[in-house]
């Protein structure tokens, strides 16, 4: 029996003999805790990339009739 309540059958076969289940655990959490410390700085670059292409997108909808 694993720690979750299911059974060996209804695990999918990996080729592992061992647990992942809590080394998954401790990585998810490092990851998320990463992600919330850089989210200010993913958001800024977020907003910069999205006022660019929009930038972009009107320049390249205007310029053809400048362009004769």
């Amino acid at each position: 029996m694993w720690g979750d309540g299911s059974s060996n059958e209804e695990r999918p076969r990996t080729g592992r003999s061992y647990r992942t289940d809590r080394t998954e655990g401790i990585s998810d959490g490092v990851f998320v805790h990463g992600l919330v410390l850089i989210a200010p700085r993913l958001g800024t670059f977020a907003l910069s990339l999205a006022i660019v292409a929009y930038y972009w997108l009107v320049h390249h909808l205007i310029s053809p009739r400048y362009a004769t």
